[in-house]
């Protein structure tokens, strides 16, 4: 959906029109995306202070006659021009209208803050996205991308049909396959060119490790191409050193597969929460340790479902917060 279309769609679940978004809709469209939870958030939270605006006691043939003797007053006539004063048309007052009743400075106030907080949403500086923890974000063509702790990654010129971004530090790059615009990563004094692939650009030590598909890495020296399980690591002369590596999921600081064998129950929330972009309140006072999780790979499930397969594991309960955390009220360890 375009921005546009984003806004009216919140719009529609916080208003309750006819076609409205039931919440599950809204819950699994927000979490798809981060910049829809920002959206959201914003929409949500304009909404919510939109509520306690103060009903107006005004009084609009009142306010209309003052503005026509206003207009009248200030209106100057230039004689050598115009030989009679101007005619102020009276409009037919015949039908009375309060129309500043609460409902409406509610809309009035939530349009005018909601043009003001789209442009702060999409004006800010998001560009540039500073990580000082492991972080996945999903980019406008489906791509996903996790940095490692203070990585970063300037969007500045990305756009569905020009896919370039900028990388400071090390992430890990699940490319959505586009043959008409390649995904290309500027990083530190090399590039990496991809049409749809899964691998590791590491700027600081440069390096790249291709865990699936096709890569090409290239600074103005030299070129290679990379296919699943090899490496090339980038020497202070920019000469190439190609291997064959095969990929171990274990280097990853993240847990891409969601996959869990008997682990700890906050680190189990600790994935998620990397995963989803969520952040989760845990109950005090508990050995997690052993509390301990073992499933397939969750990776294809919204967070919605893994929240149900946990609830069926450990009859758990919890709260959605309006700062889109998930507070867990309860675990119950088996």
């Amino acid at each position: 959906m375009s921005y546009t279309e984003d806004i009216k769609f919140v719009h529609k679940h916080l208003t309750g029109q006819p076609d409205s978004v039931d919440d599950n809709e809204f819950i699994a469209w927000k979490d798809s995306k981060t910049k829809n939870a920002i959206l959201a958030d914003q929409i949500e939270g304009i909404w919510e202070a939109s509520a306690n605006a103060i009903p107006l006691d005004f009084d609009v043939n009142k306010a209309f006659q003052n503005h026509l003797t206003k207009l009248s007053n200030e209106v100057k006539v230039d004689t050598l021009a115009i030989e009679k004063e101007p005619k102020i048309i009276q409009f037919n007052q015949a039908k009375k209208e309060n129309v500043f009743n609460l409902i409406w400075v509610r809309s009035l106030v939530g349009l005018l803050i909601l043009s003001i907080a789209v442009l702060v949403v999409f004006e800010l500086d998001i560009t540039k996205l500073p990580v000082t923890s492991s972080s996945v974000i999903t980019l406008e063509d489906g791509s996903r991308v996790w940095l490692d702790s203070g990585s970063e990654l300037d969007l500045n010129s990305f756009s569905p049909n020009n896919r370039l971004v900028k990388l400071k530090g090390k992430g890990y790059f699940d490319i959505t396959s586009n043959k008409n615009a390649p995904f290309r990563i500027n990083a530190d004094g090399f590039d990496v060119q991809v049409l749809g692939t899964k691998f590791v650009v590491n700027a600081v030590s440069k390096e790249v490790l291709v865990k699936d598909g096709k890569v090409k890495v290239f600074t103005a020296k030299e070129n290679v191409i990379l296919v699943n399980n090899q490496k090339v690591v980038i020497d202070e002369s920019e000469t190439f050193i190609v291997e064959n590596s095969a990929f171990d999921d274990s280097i990853l600081w993240f847990n891409e597969e969601l996959k869990f064998s008997n682990t700890p129950f906050d680190q189990v929330v600790k994935d998620l929460s990397s995963n989803f972009n969520v952040k989760f309140t845990l109950p005090s006072n508990n050995d997690w340790s052993k509390c301990t999780f073992t499933s397939g790979s969750l990776k294809g499930n919204s967070l919605d479902q893994v929240l149900i397969i946990l609830k069926l594991t450990y009859d758990l309960e919890y709260a959605r917060m309006k700062d889109n955390s998930i507070n867990l009220t309860k675990v119950k360890c088996k």
